[in-house]
């Protein structure tokens, strides 16, 4: 059966979690002359820091329906801006710089500047035309997407840092041609599943080398007697998932080759490390021992048809790769079988 008769539309990518939602802070906002602004902003850095919204831009431009007992500008055509002061909530990192401005504000009288560090009051009462309630982004926005939109509320700063990859939950897109490739090796992974399927394996796993699309190893799912054919000398253990066996066969050549680098000097002396910037193809799902192993086994993706919403580890039950303890992370695809197919 071709793989067009059973996959779905394309490949998915499964990033370590979910695009976190727009949530929203309130601030107090300060409308501020033009001609004050760096006099403001100055004051705020150092008595006010936002070391936990380094995302959100410290002023914008007034809107002037929103502005309460203020103009957009004044009578001589001089521009107002508005300036992020600190949270309504006295969080630290969220311009609350001391304890005990968290301690001692009150909570009543005064108005806004009630809900004002104490220590800003004085700076910036000379300055300020007046306060308002405002909403920024609670989070960073992590795609270009998000950023797009959370700019409607507040502008906020999107930027990946030199050498850093995306967030993970940015997504990825697969080109036609690695889509083809995709294809062909989950078909693969398939036909092992299937063929030995009435002997009891639910799974199949193949390790492909991207640089050359070459098959370095393949396995079944061998957790009982009758998981494979006869011929091979293997006794059956619950350990023996697919990809497990998968891994034991990369390992096992990985042995003979450097048995044989020992007779020929000629051979390059570095030892590949297991799955290093491997693929893995899988029909189904991997649990979390496999998706772990797999860690260890620096694999550089994982690509799977079927997903499994008990025990799977990469996005059925939960998302392993999210872990940031890892000392290593793969990317991770899930192709969607096509709707009409009947497992």
């Amino acid at each position: 059966m071709s793989c067009e008769c059973w996959l779905g539309s394309g490949p998915v990518h499964v990033p370590s979690r979910e695009k976190p939602p727009l949530l929203l802070e309130e601030v107090i906002l300060a409308s501020v002359l033009r001609e004050n602004c760096s006099k403001v902003v100055k004051i705020l850095r150092v008595l006010a820091p936002l070391t936990k919204y380094r995302y959100v831009k410290r002023i914008k431009p007034v809107v002037p329906q929103l502005v309460q007992g203020s103009q957009a500008s004044n009578e001589d055509g001089m521009m107002m801006l508005e300036v992020v002061v600190c949270t309504i909530q006295r969080r630290e990192g969220g311009g609350w710089l001391s304890q005990e401005d968290r301690r001692n504000t009150k909570g009543e009288g005064e108005g806004l500047w009630s809900k004002v560090p104490p220590s800003l009051k004085a700076e910036l009462a000379p300055l300020v035309k007046a306060l308002r309630v405002g909403h920024v982004p609670a989070l960073a926005p992590e795609d270009p997407d998000q950023w797009e939109d959370w700019n409607q509320v507040w502008p906020v700063s999107y930027k990946i840092p030199p050498g850093k990859v995306a967030k993970k939950s940015a997504t990825i897109e697969v080109g036609e041609d690695e889509r083809r490739k995709m294809a062909a090796h989950l078909g693969l992974a398939r036909d092992l599943a299937h063929r030995t399927h009435n002997k009891g394996c639910r799974n199949a796993a193949v390790i492909v080398n991207p640089e050359t699309n070459e098959v370095v190893a393949h396995g079944v799912d061998e957790t009982s007697s009758s998981s494979w054919g006869g011929g091979e000398d293997r006794t059956p253990h619950p350990l023996r998932h697919a990809a497990m066996v998968a891994v034991e066969k990369v390992a096992e050549g990985i042995r003979a080759w450097a048995a044989k680098r020992k007779r020929d000097s000629e051979l390059p002396q570095d030892e590949p490390y297991l799955c290093t910037g491997s693929d893995c193809y899988l029909w189904r799902e991997p649990c979390a021992m496999c998706a772990m192993a797999l860690v260890h086994s620096r694999v550089r993706r994982i690509v799977f048809c079927v997903p499994d919403g008990e025990r799977g580890a990469l996005g059925g039950s939960f998302r392993l790769h999210a872990l940031e303890s890892l000392n290593h992370h793969y990317e991770v695809f899930r192709w969607p079988l096509d709707r009409r197919v009947v497992e």
